[in-house]
């Protein structure tokens, strides 16, 4: 029977993983680690399974990570300080939490020998300008090169802004709606990643299955135009300029990465890569998001209809 640890697992990640979870794996118990009580009290009364564990704590809190993770077999570290703009005035708070934490998250996995620990990452730390993509940068840095501390391999999952989730573009946009409030919009030319929760824990569980040690995994991911977005709700945006830290286009590989494209994902092999190089060659390609596969406006309605579905 295999344990697995998920930290920061209340969130919209967490749940989906939950779900995942309890269909496809027969056996096991998943342990939720996170410091908000009160959610993991919903998701108790919600799923009602002896396969689900909860445990209330931070990540910051390095005695507790040790008392977590004794006796895991796995670990996914999901937790994180995620708000662009309030790390912008508050930077320590995301040093404490996506450095500090993460950092002890590693300490923890070492000292109790588990297998694999995956660590969810951002397109923010490509080629960071605002404090949480620093922050998460040099988290990146942090699990990779403890490939070379123990005998724990650290993968790293690697995307852009999971659409619907708290916090993300649709959301907000529901929300100014709801509130009669003028939609605003950064830059008119500004383009995002678009991804589906389902590839979020699918790329999570290719880490878990297949990975060595040392690599980066990126979903391919598809992008749209932020103001096609925006129309689709038949209102006129307001250009309100960008927001400290934001960026007009997101960037996911940089031309320095040493990466392999496939059919479904992009693997990234870092200098503390645990297994052998495939026999098909590397490139080092910058890849960001006014430059991907954009979606038309009839694709993204369909998928603003989906999210919405599952919100009712």
């Amino acid at each position: 029977m295999e344990k697995i640890l998920l930290t920061g697992g209340t969130g919209t990640f967490g749940k989906a993983f939950i779900e995942w979870f309890l269909r496809e794996i027969t056996s096991g118990v998943l342990t939720i680690f996170s410091r908000d009580e009160y959610k993991q009290y919903q998701l108790k009364k919600k799923y009602n399974s002896k396969r689900l564990q909860f445990i209330v704590g931070d990540v910051r809190d390095k005695r507790a990570l040790m008392k977590a993770t004794y006796g895991q077999d796995y670990v996914i570290h999901a937790a994180a300080l995620k708000q662009v703009n309030t790390l912008e005035y508050y930077p320590y708070e995301g040093v404490k939490t996506n450095l500090m934490g993460t950092e002890n998250v590693i300490l923890a996995c070492l000292e109790n020998n588990i297998r694999k620990a995956v660590l969810l990452s951002t397109d923010k730390a490509v080629e960071p300008v605002n404090a949480y993509g620093m922050s998460k940068a040099l988290a990146e840095k942090l699990w990779a090169v403890a490939n070379t501390y123990g005998s724990t391999k650290f993968v790293i999952t690697r995307y852009g802004n999971v659409a619907g989730s708290r916090g993300s573009l649709i959301p907000n946009i529901l929300h100014s709606i709801k509130t009669s409030k003028q939609i605003g919009i950064t830059h008119p030319e500004a383009t995002r990643f678009w991804l589906d929760i389902e590839q979020a824990v699918e790329i999570v569980i290719r880490a878990l299955s297949y990975s060595s040690g040392g690599e980066i995994y990126i979903p391919k991911m598809r992008a749209f135009r932020v103001i096609d977005l925006i129309e689709l709700f038949e209102t006129e945006p307001e250009v309100i300029g960008l927001r400290p830290g934001e960026k007009i286009h997101e960037v996911i590989t940089t031309q320095y990465e040493k990466s392999i494209e496939y059919e479904l994902y992009i693997t990234i092999y870092t200098l503390f890569y645990q297994g052998t190089l495939p026999v098909m060659p590397c490139i080092y390609k910058r890849r960001a998001s006014n430059e991907a596969d954009m979606m038309s406006k009839e694709e993204l309605k369909e998928k603003v209809e989906n999210i919405k579905r599952r919100e009712i």
